[in-house]
């Protein structure tokens, strides 16, 4: 009850270990090569997303064959009910009037 617990904020590492990569590389404005920093950092980006955009490739690819058989059976089903339908239709035409008094 008496003192609450006192936080503080976390130290700045003076050897820049937990700075991201492009403050690192362009933070410094004695740095020389700051577009040729951006450029890497571009280069990195786009490879690492390249992977990203191989995986959701893969996966619609292979959803695109899961939806192709998919419809193949959906147009055999179609088939079917069409013709159970023309069969009750049939039998609907065939019977006598159900309503008689």
């Amino acid at each position: 009850m008496g003192s609450e617990p006192k936080f503080s904020q976390p130290k700045a590492d003076p050897s820049g270990a937990t700075h991201g990569v492009a403050e690192k590389l362009v933070s410094d404005p004695n740095k020389s090569n700051k577009a040729l920093a951006f450029l890497l950092l571009g280069l990195l980006f786009n490879f690492n997303g390249l992977w990203v955009n191989i995986g959701w490739a893969l996966a619609s690819a292979w959803l695109a064959r899961r939806v192709s058989a998919v419809q193949r059976g959906m147009h055999w089903l179609a088939r079917a009910s069409g013709i159970m339908f023309m069969g009750f239709g049939l039998k609907l035409a065939l019977t006598d009037n159900p309503i008689t008094q």
